[in-house]
């Protein structure tokens, strides 16, 4: 009798623990459209630091971590309420999908607006 009582109590831990996934939501979940802004704007600057790299490695980090800055502080949102989000949506393929897709989507929208570079030098 206590030999099945003990594998109730043990089945009903296992159920209790792995049964139930409960989904955390971040408090501070950053919407859809805002974070495609906020994503769209991180590339930009990391592809400026790719560049600045090239011909500047010693600068590399100073400029990249205040436009960051500014750029959140333009959001009023934190560098913890970014990667909390980025998270969230990563551990979501399929939002994470259309979200990226719409980021691309910007940025080519973006790279049409840049004039051709006329000499074509090349900081490679």
């Amino acid at each position: 009798m206590k030999k099945r009582i003990y594998t109730i109590i043990i089945v009903c831990l296992i159920a209790a623990t792995t049964g139930c996934k409960h989904e955390s939501v971040p408090d501070n979940l950053i919407d859809t459209a805002t974070m495609t802004s906020i994503m769209t704007e991180y590339y930009i600057i990391d592809g400026y630091d790719y560049i600045v790299a090239s011909r500047h490695p010693d600068s590399l980090g100073h400029q990249s971590k205040a436009a960051k800055d500014s750029m959140l502080a333009k959001y009023n949102i934190s560098q913890a309420d970014y990667d909390s989000s980025l998270v969230y949506y990563i551990n979501h393929p399929k939002i994470f999908e259309v979200l990226f897709d719409r980021v691309l989507q910007r940025l080519e929208e973006l790279e049409k607006t840049v004039p051709p570079v006329a000499d074509n030098s090349s900081p490679f």
